[in-house]
């Protein structure tokens, strides 16, 4: 932490706030660091729009969670002032709402904006071994089917044949009707004809290592090391490798990778109707209005979704 003394003797005055509370100020001054290293100034001392724009920096994507770091930190000013630990004697966010932190930062970090997007990631993060079937040929298939609206169950449960009657033309799979992208393909084609894989192992050791038999187009790779059971820990590789590659942040997850898709679709239908509608919503989310407890709660579940599929499209610019 930065200052960590100072921001040490803070932690000590709110004790009673709860070991959890403690933890999350413990992980917000953790979060500022970085931007406090880079002005040579702790939180406390920052203008208005210095707060402004670290806020943003570590933003989530979370109202509540924003919400929540504002307190926090607002908290943290008063005591600062009241105990001379900073030359100001105004708190800068007492006049700082929740609607002017810009969170953009963060869903760019977490979403994709379309297919193109994810599969230039998913290139420079998850490299080919060789020209044989790797695993990251699988996770690759694995995200964009995530993206196309296949949940992980689904997606395991695929069958060869299934597969094999999509690379002809679109796959009719449930109530989905999905056409079939030219790298999914490849990837795709790839899966089903080869019966062995090439596996990274240990220290960069290369081994090869045969496909369990079975009907399953992913499914079959399950008993194996590094099984697509583990593909949330695939995910964190990718984001590490990426950010190496390129010195950028990301921050993908399986839920975030199958939202991305729903906005994505949401959106090419409000383009093509002209305006979001309530059904449009529905259908997008899956939504049963028969199913909610009550029509307050369908309509507070309408409107944050409604705010988080805003919120995509003005972090990727779609608004």
């Amino acid at each position: 932490m930065y200052r960590e003394h100072q921001k040490n003797e803070y932690l000590n005055h709110i004790l009673d706030n709860g070991e959890k509370y403690i933890s999350n100020m413990r992980s917000l001054f953790q979060s500022l660091q970085e931007i406090e290293e880079s002005t040579g100034k702790d939180f406390c001392e920052f203008t208005q729009a210095e707060a402004k724009k670290a806020l943003a920096s570590i933003s989530s994507r979370k109202k509540a969670t924003n919400a929540w770091s504002i307190t926090a930190l607002r908290d943290y000013i008063n005591w600062c002032i009241l105990n001379s630990k900073t030359p100001l004697n105004e708190n800068v966010l007492d006049r700082v709402r929740i609607s002017q932190v810009d969170n953009s930062m963060a869903l760019k970090q977490e979403t994709v904006p379309n297919i193109e997007y994810l599969i230039r990631i998913l290139e420079e993060g998850l490299p080919e071994i060789n020209e044989d079937l790797s695993m990251n040929t699988i996770y690759k298939a694995y995200s964009l089917l995530l993206f196309f609206g296949f949940s992980e169950q689904e997606i395991v449960s695929m069958t060869k044949q299934e597969a094999e009657k999509w690379l002809n033309g679109s796959l009719h799979y449930g109530n989905k009707i999905i056409p079939l992208h030219p790298v999914l393909k490849k990837y795709l084609d790839k899966i089903l004809d080869y019966d062995e894989i090439v596996w990274i192992k240990g220290k960069g050791v290369v081994c090869y290592k045969k496909l369990i038999g079975g009907n399953q187009l992913i499914g079959a790779v399950y008993n194996l090391e590094g099984r697509i059971s583990n593909f949330r820990n695939v995910l964190s590789k990718l984001n590490r490798s990426y950010a190496a590659e390129t010195g950028k942040s990301i921050k993908l997850s399986v839920r975030r990778i199958f939202e991305s898709g729903i906005y994505y679709r949401l959106l090419q239908k409000e383009l093509i109707e002209g305006a979001l509608t309530e059904l449009m919503m529905n259908e997008a989310f899956s939504m049963d209005r028969s199913k909610y407890k009550n029509d307050i709660s369908y309509q507070n579940q309408l409107i944050n979704l409604r705010d988080d599929y805003s919120a995509w499209k003005k972090a990727w610019s779609y608004e």
